[in-house]
């Protein structure tokens, strides 16, 4: 027999644990299906071969993105999708089938390009030419210098190993609310920037980068960022990238607000967590994790270490990373953690922690009115990495404050409507 915690303080004994998982995954799965604005049933007539059980939107699995089934998507070992919502429109051929020619396609989602600049592995910085897909240019530093607000640079499908160690270097770059700077991959191409920091900028504003494949086989294999934002960058949206093999997956630090990650998947990243945010003398604001995958990482799935307010981690599938699910040090308030499923890793499901640093820009604050709703956590029976099977004694929600002389709040934060799921450790832990 197994002793099992569930939220609302009822304890159960139950031979059938794998039953019960199963049960409460495909109910969260349904619940997360459901709770989607605009729902529609996806269409099934391209719908693929998987052995993966999907428990997020459509055919979306614990390992990669698919929306409307097709087959394709985030991080899919069939490949990108072109349009994730619609079942028809998957390859560049398919793209140009519907919708005529690239802008038309631009235009449905939502993108506006004043000007396009196409960068090839196959073009030249020498003869390349604005708003012209046959004659691309080579490199993104023959490029950026000439980027304005509104335009739009499309990487061709290939993989991009020789644009140095910051391959997209986007500091100083800055479009406006109206025009943003929009990076993307061509629709329905995989285009792989292989470095060790993939995108990055300190500081760069109103820019969109959309559906890369973010790698790190050889340059310092293992460590870099796939992402990096840093020192008052602000509205920033990043949109269907995959992203491995770094030492964290995203890093955004330092003064930031409004920035929107969303459609990612962010795995195997070998040496700290999926997406660690961060501040130290300057708060972050308005931060969105939203309907992302975030596994195998070296710490935590994602952290946030410092004051930051409106922090919202939304439906999103969060498992099998070394340390935690989430992790929130220092100073986060007034923020929101709904609709998640958060299973399989090694320690807590949520951490509330507070401790002290000899960094005077690092110090505890209080960690007070965040809603936790909506959300299913279960802490494995097994290690993920399948290296031992004795229950884990963490609990799904810890507060720990390792600072008490500062008389830091961690109170008014209010858990609503949660599954949380135990085998050895309590619920809760104060």
């Amino acid at each position: 027999m197994i002793s099992m915690n569930i939220y609302k303080f009822q304890q159960i004994s139950i031979s059938f644990h794998k039953f019960l998982l199963i049960s409460l995954i495909l109910f969260f799965g349904i619940f997360l299906f459901f709770s989607q604005k605009n729902f529609s049933i996806p269409q099934p007539t391209i719908k693929a071969q998987s052995s993966y059980v999907p428990i997020g939107k459509g055919c979306t699995n614990a390992y990669y993105i698919d929306k409307d089934c097709d087959g394709y998507g985030v991080a899919s070992p069939n490949g990108v999708d072109a349009d994730d919502n619609d079942p028809e429109v998957n390859t560049p051929q398919t793209v140009i089938a519907k919708y005529g020619n690239l802008t038309n396609f631009l235009h449905h989602l939502g993108y506006y390009p004043d000007r396009i600049f196409y960068i090839a592995t196959n073009g030249n910085d020498d003869t390349g030419e604005v708003n012209n897909i046959n004659k691309p240019y080579k490199t993104w530093d023959a490029v950026k210098p000439l980027l304005e607000p509104g335009d739009a640079v499309i990487f061709r499908g290939g993989v991009y190993d020789y644009l140095g160690d910051y391959a997209i270097q986007c500091s100083n770059l800055n479009g406006t609310a109206d025009k943003p700077i929009i990076i993307m991959a061509y629709p329905g191409e995989n285009v792989i920037i292989d470095a060790a920091y993939g995108i990055v900028g300190f500081p760069y504003t109103y820019m969109i980068f959309d559906g890369f494949i973010a790698d790190n086989t050889g340059h310092y294999t293992g460590w870099g960022h796939g992402i990096e934002v840093k020192d008052g960058s602000h509205h920033l949206s990043f949109k269907n990238i995959d992203i491995k093999h770094h030492s964290c997956g995203v890093k955004p630090m330092a003064g930031l607000h409004d920035i929107f990650i969303e459609n990612c998947v962010i795995h195997d990243n070998l040496h700290s967590h999926g997406i660690y945010w961060g501040s130290r003398e300057v708060p972050n604001s308005n931060l969105t994790v939203r309907n992302c995958i975030i596994y195998r990482n070296g710490r935590h799935g994602i952290q946030h270490n410092g004051r930051v307010t409106n922090l919202v981690i939304e439906n999103n599938i969060i498992h099998s990373n070394t340390l935690g699910g989430i992790s929130f040090l220092e100073g986060v308030s007034n923020s929101v953690v709904r609709n998640n499923l958060i299973f399989n890793n090694n320690k807590q499901g949520i951490v509330f922690g507070l401790y002290n640093s000899s960094y005077s820009t690092i110090q505890p604050y209080d960690q007070t009115n965040n809603l936790i709703v909506n959300n299913l956590i279960w802490v494995g029976k097994h290690k993920w990495d399948g290296s031992g099977d004795s229950a884990s004694n963490f609990p799904a929600i810890h507060f720990d404050d390792d600072a008490p002389e500062k008389n830091c709040n961690m109170g008014g934060n209010i858990f609503r409507n949660n599954i949380l799921v135990t085998y050895n450790g309590p619920v809760f832990r104060f």
